[in-house]
């Protein structure tokens, strides 16, 4: 072990977060970087050595990716990575746009605490690693065209957070989209799962349309007050409290074509179909099957046939 770039390739291999800590904390010093800058650059960015501007660039008084990132100034970074690293711009508080048009991955807490970053390019992205954006409060929208799977708090804390576009996305990870309070408008067509407490707390989001889905985890919903109805073609399981405090939710129509397990009363808790004006609908053959089933024999007043109301459930 006898220079820094040693020291550096053995955290790659053993310690990527801590590496990407020390990096992104300004922890090296400014004449090992002078010296071993390109074997840095490509342990942040992921992309083979060579000087200068190769491979990315920066502004705001770095030189380069590798720069930019160790001393937190940078205020725009583009990158050609094939994929943008663990930690990569963690906590770059003036950092406000940034580029990877190749990678294919974004990894976890690559721009967490970003807090000025509001415009993010990564059309190529595939996944989006765990509190990847998490605490990018000026960040405005997503839009994520190719993203199949977003990991455990990848959003959480984008309290500005206004549309998310993601029309092949898969799985939404738990707590993904945390506290964003301001989320309106979602497009996740393809969505099939979201994993515990996903939108808690997301304030805003008055509907969305999601007919794939199969699995809603425990608290999914939580705190969603604007949410109004929901539209569940496929799904199998709903989880305990997945609609606590969901206020103004009016119309939970289920479509399957057998009863829906309720693991708890706990699901319409805080809701208008525990207290209020709200209904559930499920197929008429099935109507009767939910008015005795465990836990759904509670809300029996509140569950209705499906054809009885089409200009509720369209039919």
């Amino acid at each position: 072990m006898n220079t820094a770039a040693d020291h550096l390739a053995l955290l790659v291999s053993s310690k990527a977060d801590i590496k990407a800590a020390l990096i992104t904390k300004g922890r090296i010093p400014s004449d090992e970087l002078a010296t071993y800058g390109n074997e840095i650059r490509a342990i942040v960015t992921g992309e083979g050595g060579g000087g200068g501007d190769n491979g990315g660039s920066s502004s705001g008084g770095a030189s380069g990716d590798a720069d930019a990132l160790i001393d937190g100034s940078i205020t725009e970074l583009t990158s050609h990575a094939a994929a943008v690293r663990p930690y990569a711009a963690y906590g770059c508080a003036s950092l406000v746009s940034a580029s990877f048009p190749a990678a294919t991955s974004i990894g976890s807490y690559a721009f967490s605490n970003c807090t000025k970053l509001a415009a993010i390019d990564c059309p190529a992205a595939t996944s989006i690693g765990d509190r990847s954006f998490s605490g990018c409060t000026d960040l405005p929208s997503a839009s994520i065209l190719v993203t199949t799977s977003i990991g455990s708090y990848a959003f959480s804390g984008c309290d500005n957070l206004l549309t998310v576009s993601a029309p092949l996305v898969k799985s939404v990870g738990t707590y993904a989209f945390n506290g964003c309070t301001e989320l309106t408008e979602i497009t996740m067509p393809a969505i099939e799962s979201i994993g515990v407490a996903g939108f808690y707390n997301c304030a805003a989001i008055a509907a969305m349309d999601i007919p794939l889905i199969t699995s809603l985890g425990n608290q999914a919903f939580y705190g969603c007050k604007a949410l109004t109805s929901l539209d569940l073609h496929s799904v199998g399981s709903l989880g305990s409290s997945v609609f606590y405090n969901c206020t103004s939710l009016t119309a939970l129509i289920i479509r399957t074509s057998s009863v829906v397990a309720l693991p708890a009363t706990n699901v319409f808790t805080g809701t208008p179909i525990a207290s209020g004006a709200g209904y559930v609908y499920v197929p008429l053959a099935l109507l009767m099957s939910y008015r005795s089933a465990t836990y759904w024999s509670t809300f029996s007043s509140k569950i209705r046939a499906i054809e009885e109301y089409p200009e509720i459930t369209g039919g």
